[in-house]
């Protein structure tokens, strides 16, 4: 018994049902013993490329980027070279500061002078942050974010 291509690029895919298999034997559905236990295994080794890639995710590679913020009324939006998992940024300045992280329109978190923030995301999912003082203000502030 062969796999069709369809299956098989379904399994390295890691987006496998088992029940949208059916098979029939003059015309009746039946299951054999050998097509259930290649279903099983294919549903197995489907979920476990879901997991390794997962536990994948949560190795750093062990690079850093940091970033010298001179921060204005203007939102500034900050790109990582890469997603990267973890970030802290520590506020300088003598105005208060606002981030936000990845989604813009979220509720900023402030920052006071001398005040630092640290979020740890365990994969690789910060893309980009934001980062602005109050109307009349200024301060800088250094950031990190780790992949």
């Amino acid at each position: 018994m062969t796999m069709p291509e369809e299956v098989s690029a379904l399994i390295k895919e890691g987006k496998f049902n088992p029940s949208q298999i059916k098979v029939t034997e003059g015309g009746k559905n039946v299951v054999r013993p050998d097509v259930m236990n290649f279903l099983m295994l294919a549903s197995i080794a489907s979920q476990t490329t879901k997991v390794r890639k997962y536990f994948d995710d949560r190795t750093s590679a062990g690079w850093t980027q940091n970033f010298a913020l001179i921060i204005t009324p203007v939102v500034q939006e900050v790109k990582c070279d890469f997603p990267a998992q973890t970030f802290y940024i520590i506020n300088d300045g003598a105005s208060p500061i606002f981030v936000t992280i990845n989604f813009p329109g979220r509720t900023p978190t402030p920052l006071n002078a001398t005040e630092d923030l640290f979020l740890d995301f365990e994969t690789h999912k910060l893309e980009y942050f934001r980062v602005w003082c109050a109307p009349a203000g200024a301060a800088t502030a250094r950031a990190m974010v780790k992949g």
